[in-house]
Order: structure tokens, then sequence, then C-alpha cells
């Protein structure tokens, strides 16, 4: 009965725990960027829960489809972008849940936890256990508009090149993060990233290759899939996704088919890999 009142009245069915995360991130941004959290969190009516609850999608829907009000976004409308980190601990124990909060086009997306709430906090009920905040750790100011900043394209590794020019959309090169913001972002993937893929990166922070999107450090992001979770470093149209596996220290390379929810290895080379897959021969 209370879900049916809460869909009629346009609230959305948060767990106290995923509206505290949500509050701790308000809390270290500036007052200005906490009152249009504040204010895209109000409006969110439909709470999508996947794999367990590791994948939490927020929307805001009208009529049966998702319409968000645009007064509403964020300066920075990036396609995706990871907004904040959240380290929770559940009562009576030392492991730590990571819960990481997405945007998409400068609205409140997602929260993805890197294991199941059911699981993490079990032999709690979800609705009423009250974990403790660890740490919090704020990516970047969603005030900022996406900067494009100018990328050198005869800087490019040699295998995106044809006499000098990019074989990439020039349009998709955005200036490199700072290294110090790169280290943090590296240190946030549990998991070995290619060397060629790192020396990618620190040259453009993303780019897009006929159908393949390589994403720069600041739009990685982590996926269930039913054997384990993995990062996303490039989405090939028809083809899946280019990923690292969580836990994996050996660059292990795989294809991600979204579709079948299979996966398969492809090696160490993200350069091999995204010409294979994307241009081949």
């Amino acid at each position: 009965m209370e879900k049916i009142f809460n869909f009629l009245l346009g609230r959305a069915d948060f767990c106290p725990f995923e509206t505290r995360i949500i509050e701790e991130v308000k809390a270290r941004l500036n007052e200005r960027a906490a009152s249009l959290l504040q204010r895209q969190m109000e409006a969110i009516n439909k709470v999508q829960r996947l794999a367990d609850g590791k994948e939490v999608n927020l929307y805001q829907m009208r009529f049966g489809k998702p319409a968000f009000d645009e007064s509403l976004r964020f300066p920075n409308t990036g396609e995706e972008a990871l907004l904040a980190s959240v380290n929770l601990i559940a009562p009576g124990k030392q492991a730590k849940l990571k819960a990481e909060v997405w945007l998409a086009n400068g609205r409140l997306f997602s929260l993805a936890f890197n294991k199941a709430p059911k699981q993490f906090f079990a032999g709690s009920d979800l609705k009423t256990v009250q974990p403790e905040i660890a740490d919090v750790k704020i990516w970047f100011d969603p005030l900022s508009p996406s900067p494009a900043g100018f990328v050198d394209e005869s800087m490019l590794p040699a295998w995106l090149l044809n006499d000098g020019r990019s074989l990439a959309d020039t349009e998709s090169l955005r200036a490199p993060l700072p290294q110090s913001e790169q280290a943090a972002y590296i240190a946030r993937v549990d998991a070995q990233l290619p060397q060629d893929y790192l020396e990618l990166i620190a040259r453009t922070e993303g780019l897009t290759l006929a159908s393949a999107v390589v994403y720069g450090l600041a739009k990685v992001r982590e996926v269930i899939f039913p054997e384990a979770n993995y990062y996303i470093l490039a989405d090939i149209e028809g083809v899946g996704a280019l990923a690292v596996k969580s836990g994996n220290q050996s660059a292990e390379l795989y294809r991600l088919d979204y579709e079948n929810s299979t996966t398969q290895k492809i090696g160490t080379s993200f350069q091999k890999a995204v010409t294979e897959l994307v241009m081949p021969r």
C-alpha cells in the first residue's frame, strides 16, 4: 500500500541509506550546487534497482516517460560523469561498501555499488539500517561547464594518425586531466589498466573513433555482470564494450556483450582490440 501511495504522490521509494549517501554528497557541495542536487532528488519519482540493487537508476517520469525539468540541470552536462564516491561501513563490521554517485547530462542519474547492499547488510533491514559514512570524495564541481580544452592532434598515438591527422573525431578530443587528477581516478579503479590505454588518456580525455566511444578516466564506470564487475573503457556500437575486470591486476581486456551478459578475453593491448573491432582490415 505504501508503494502505491508513493507512486500516486510522485515520491521515490529510496532506502534510507541511499538517501544518506546523497545527503552526504550534498553537504560537501557549495550552496548553489547543493540546492540544485536537492531539487533534482525531490523531482525523482521512479527508482529502478538492477543486479540486486548494485545499480540504482533514478528518473523523473511524466505520463510514463522520462521527462526531466531542464531548469534543474547542472552546467556540467557531460553525458556521464562521476560526481562522488562514498564508502559506508555496516553496523558492527569493518568491511566497506563503495557507492558511486553518477550524473548524466547534468542531472543525478544513478548510484552504483561494488557489492549488493542486500548481501553487504545481511541480517539487517535495508529500510532501517543506518551505516556509518567512512569517507566521501567529490570528483568535480558540477557547476563548472564541461571543459573542451585544446588537443594537439600530432601528439596522439601513431595508430590514431594518418599523415599526421587524427583518425578520431576532432570535436570529441578533450584536454587530458592534470596528472594529480589522473592519478586519483586511476586509483579508484580496482584493476590494472592497459599501458596503451594510459598512454592514450595522457594525451586526450577520451575520443570518438568511428563506431567506438573511448572513455577518459573521469567517465570510466563500473558495471555489474553475473560473475564479476567490470570497468568500461570503451563502448563500440554493434559490438559491446571493452573493459577490465574488477580485482584483476593483469591488464587483461574483455569484450562484453550487454545483450547476452557474456564476456570474452581479448588480450592486454587496447590498441589491438580497438583497431580489430572498429577498423578491421
